[in-house]
């Protein structure tokens, strides 16, 4: 669930012309000061001089297309049923500039770098550390240090008067989208000592650099210092999320929901990448999205599970241990090579059928079955696990039944006994046969 922090300062956006015209005569009046001072900044790929002008914090406008908030805009258009172009498509309106000036705060205020904290101490915006803006005002870089001075000087007048005015470093040639992700890229992401965007920020920004925007893994890898491996890793990433949202939490670009899954996420997708088996690969996502809608029943090492299950060893076990329990059996046709079927893609050998796998069903509340799994891998790694474990079972039925049964908890405790006498029946008849 996305929570925005209250805040005092409430955006109210001038006209984009108005704009325009107070920057216009700004950096004319600039250009004409024997004492100017102009920044380096790099813009289409090269460093270029920028003018430095003092500018009222109310002008600038933030840049709602934004890499670094993309996750916290995705969450609250998700939970207000917003059109997926709620921000990127209303740069101008008050409404969202109000939403992104909450987010950006909010950020503003991370641990890990807390610009506000920074700028309540100093009381002072240095001017070689200059907010980038577009002709327009629109913010390229310095969002979150936009937000931070706009709550202080609202917050005190009189002690942060140094904030009524910012200096402000403007790029006067005309920019493209591609233009803005280069700038974003290679201050937000590329320098050191910057906050890290957060995992699912990252995954939607390449995508919308390789979708919206038409670059290439290496392009992109180059901007944000990633390789390209890294960024298909990041991109592929992205849609089995999106994929485990739809399918599975039924809850389509929800991205909130898994905000806390980082390692999970993460690790499959270091994993799926380095597997060439497009069977193997699936069987692995598939796992990871089963313990994605289960993880809050498995305690704080879910991941854990993640990585006893997608281990080489273990992998084609659970697969079969979980095809047998939802009965699911290969397709009749899976043998037959069809150049529209996935399963023309499978090297030769494999351990794994596509079909299965592609059929296992991913079920919510289904964390005993998964602690199942576990335990039976448990007991292929130790010949005496299941002896130790029956010995545990009896120790601690010989304890339980020395103790006194408090009335208000008597139903509780027959129902797991009821729960654990049928499962060791079921166990007794296996091993009887």
């Amino acid at each position: 669930m996305l929570n925005l922090p209250d805040t005092e300062y409430k955006v109210q956006i001038k006209s984009l012309p108005q704009r325009k015209k107070i920057i216009q005569d700004k950096v004319q009046a600039h250009h004409k000061d024997t004492k100017k001072h102009e920044q380096r900044y790099y813009v289409q790929g090269e460093l270029r001089m920028c003018p430095v002008i003092d500018l009222p914090i109310d002008l600038p406008v933030y840049h709602l297309n934004n890499g670094r908030t993309r996750s916290k805009q995705s969450s609250y258009m998700f939970e207000n049923n917003k059109s997926l172009k709620f921000f990127a498509d209303h740069q101008e309106d008050n409404t969202q500039q109000k939403l992104q000036h909450k987010i950006l705060y909010q950020a503003a205020n991370d641990n890990t770098a807390n610009i506000y904290r920074e700028l309540k101490r100093g009381k002072v915006f240095k001017k070689d550390e200059a907010i980038l803006l577009d002709k327009s005002g629109m913010v390229i870089n310095g969002n979150r240090r936009l937000s931070s001075v706009r709550e202080l000087y609202k917050s005190d007048p009189k002690t942060y008067k140094l904030f009524e005015h910012i200096p402000c470093a403007i790029i006067q040639k005309d920019l493209s989208p591609l233009d803005i992700k280069d700038i974003e890229g290679y201050y937000q992401i590329k320098k050191q000592f910057r906050q890290d965007y957060d995992w699912i920020s990252i995954c939607l920004d390449i995508k919308y650099e390789k979708d919206e925007l038409k670059s290439q893994f290496d392009e992109i890898g180059s901007k944000k210092d990633f390789k390209p491996e890294e960024v298909e890793m990041y991109y592929d990433l992205i849609k089995q999320v999106d994929i485990c949202l739809e399918n599975d939490w039924k809850q389509p670009k929800g991205y909130s929901l898994l905000e806390d899954q980082k390692q999970i996420w993460m690790d499959t997708a270091k994993k799926a990448s380095k597997t060439k088996d497009p069977a193997a690969k699936l069987a692995i996502w598939k796992t990871c999205r089963l313990i994605s809608i289960n993880s809050k029943n498995l305690g704080g090492r879910a991941y854990e599970f993640v990585k006893d299950f997608q281990n080489r060893n273990n992998l084609k076990e659970l697969i079969d241990h979980w095809a047998a329990r939802y009965h699911v059996k290969p397709s009749k046709d899976s043998l037959k090579q069809n150049s529209d079927d996935p399963l023309d893609d499978v090297p030769e050998p494999t351990q794994f059928n596509l079909s299965v796998i592609d059929k296992l069903p991913i079920k919510k509340n289904v964390h005993e079955m998964i602690k199942e799994f576990r335990d039976d891998l448990a007991f292929k790694k130790d010949d005496k696990a299941a002896a130790k474990m029956a010995a545990e079972i009896l120790s601690k039925s010989t304890n339980l039944d020395a103790k006194e049964f408090p009335e208000n908890h008597r139903s509780e405790i027959l129902r797991y006994l009821k729960k654990a006498k049928n499962k060791i029946e079921k166990i007794i008849s296996k091993l009887e046969k």
